[in-house]
């Protein structure tokens, strides 16, 4: 596992269990990958700002692992 994940990129192909870093609004969220795919062209929105929350972006998917 990465131990400083990189900040999320789009269209960016991402493998099972890949970690970033999402910036919103002040706010890093760190995610890993749990579907494999391209990311999406936008920044994907995280909902509720939550830990533990299935994340859609492009062919992807991402888990909140943690919020800072």
């Amino acid at each position: 596992m990465d131990a400083q994940p990189k900040y999320w990129e789009a269209n960016t192909r991402c493998k099972l269990g890949d970690r970033r870093a999402i910036r919103i609004e002040g706010a890093v969220f760190i995610v890993r990958c749990i579907r494999e795919g391209q990311s999406g062209s936008k920044i994907p929105t995280i909902p509720n700002m939550k830990q533990s929350i299935k994340v859609p972006d492009g062919e992807c998917d991402w888990i909140i692992e943690k919020a800072e």
